[in-house]
């Protein structure tokens, strides 16, 4: 289930209209926000999705994996840990 849907229902198990919900994020957002955000046509701010965990009683990290996917962090290796610059900026030339 795509994000957007996935914040609808939510919403509509919650028994919440798009007006109630930018009530309750006391005008944090708008109607036409969230309905683009259920259509998966706009994405969500770190600030929206606090707002929308705490409004659908969602736990916030359920709701970031389900907006960003299977993401995961993986470990440094030795030789990654011992590099005093990043694998993608460039070397300063002297």
């Amino acid at each position: 289930m795509d994000f957007g849907t996935y914040l609808r229902k939510q919403r509509e198990t919650a028994g919440l209209s798009l007006r109630h919900v930018v009530l309750m994020t006391n005008n944090e957002t708008d109607k036409t926000t969230l309905s683009r955000v259920e259509q998966n046509e706009r994405t969500i701010s770190l600030k929206l999705a606090y707002l929308l965990a705490q409004v659908y009683g969602v736990d916030f990290e359920t709701l970031a994996k389900k907006a960003i996917g299977n993401v995961k962090v993986r470990k440094l290796t030795a030789a990654e840990k011992t590099r005093k610059y990043s694998p993608g900026r460039p070397k300063k030339k002297k």
